[in-house]
C-alpha cells in the first residue's frame, strides 16, 4: 500500500498561455542568429506543439534573426540538470517535475501551458462502484506512478469528496502501467479500480470497464500536464523572441485542432 506522508500543494494553471516571461541565456550562431535551445522528451504527445513549431519554422515566422534548436532529453531530472548547467534555454516539463524542480531551486518559470490531460478513474465492478463513495476498504486502486498526473487527480478527488487527500491512501496499489491495466481487465490481484490516462481508459473501456470520475469533473478543462518553461535569466534580453514563441505555439496548436 502507498501512503502519502507529505501534503503537496499544487498550483493549477490555466490551459491558455499564462503571463509572458522573458528570459536570457541563449547562444549566438556564427551567422549572427540567436539560437534558442529547447529540451524536449521524445515520447510525450503533450509536447507535440513544440515539434510542430520546430518542423514548420513557426518561431522564425514570428521573430527575427532567431533559430530554434531542439535537444532531445527524455528524463525530466536530466532536463532539470540541463537547466542548472545552462546547457538549454527552455524546455518542456510536466507538472510534477516542474514542481519538484521549482522546490529545489531550478532557475525557470512558465511561459506557456502545452497540454491538459484526460485522466479518469475506471472500475471493473460498475454495478457496485458508481462513485468514490462506494469504494470500500477491500477495493484496490491500481496506480502506476505515485507522484504522476494520475496520482494528482486521485489525491484531489479524495480531498474533494472526503475532505482528506489521504482518504484513499490505503486503497492504492502501486504497479507498472501494463500490470495495472491487465489487473483491472482481468479482475485480478484484488484490483477493482484504476487511475487511468486517456489511452489506458480507451483500452480498459474496450474490455468492459466503466468510468466513474473524470479529471474534468474536478477541474474545469482538466489539469495542465505539460508546460513550456524558460530559464529565469533570459529576462530582459529578447522580448521579441518570447512574444514570437507564444504566437508560434498558438499557430502550432491551431494547426493541430480537429476540424
Amino acid at each position: 500500500m502507498f501512503n502519502i506522508t507529505t501534503r503537496v500543494k499544487i498550483t493549477l494553471f490555466t490551459l491558455l498561455f499564462v503571463s509572458l516571461i522573458v528570459l536570457v541565456g541563449c547562444s549566438q550562431s556564427e551567422s549572427g542568429y540567436t539560437v534558442v535551445r529547447l529540451a524536449v522528451p521524445n515520447n510525450a504527445t503533450g509536447v507535440a506543439p513544440i515539434f510542430v513549431m520546430y518542423e514548420l519554422n513557426l518561431l522564425e515566422n514570428h521573430a527575427s534573426n532567431v533559430q530554434l534548436e531542439l535537444v532531445v532529453i527524455d528524463s525530466s531530472s536530466a532536463r532539470n540538470e540541463a537547466f542548472i548547467s545552462n546547457h538549454i534555454d527552455g524546455g518542456a516539463m510536466n507538472t510534477t517535475n516542474f514542481l519538484i524542480g521549482s522546490e529545489r531551486g531550478v532557475p525557470y518559470k512558465i511561459l506557456a501551458s502545452l497540454a491538459y490531460g484526460a485522466n479518469s478513474i475506471q472500475t471493473n465492478d460498475p454495478d457496485r462502484i458508481r462513485s468514490l463513495a462506494d469504494i470500500t476498504e477491500n477495493d484496490l486502486i491500481a496506480l502506476a506512478n505515485p507522484v504522476g498526473s494520475n496520482a494528482i487527480m486521485l489525491y484531489i478527488a479524495a480531498e474533494r469528496y472526503f475532505g482528506d487527500h489521504n482518504a484513499l491512501a490505503n486503497n492504492i496499489a502501486i504497479m507498472d502501467r501494463y500490470s495495472a491495466m491487465l489487473s483491472l481487465i482481468n479482475n485480478s490481484s484484488g484490483i477493482t479500480l484504476h487511475a487511468s490516462n486517456f489511452l489506458e481508459r480507451l483500452r480498459t473501456n474496450e474490455a468492459g470497464s466503466v468510468t466513474i470520475l473524470e479529471e474534468r469533473d474536478l477541474v474545469e478543462g482538466g489539469l495542465v500536464h505539460w508546460y513550456l518553461v524558460f530559464n529565469n535569466d533570459f529576462h530582459d534580453a529578447h522580448p521579441d523572441i518570447m512574444d514570437g514563441m507564444l504566437y508560434a505555439l498558438q499557430d502550432a496548436i491551431d494547426l493541430g485542432r480537429v476540424r
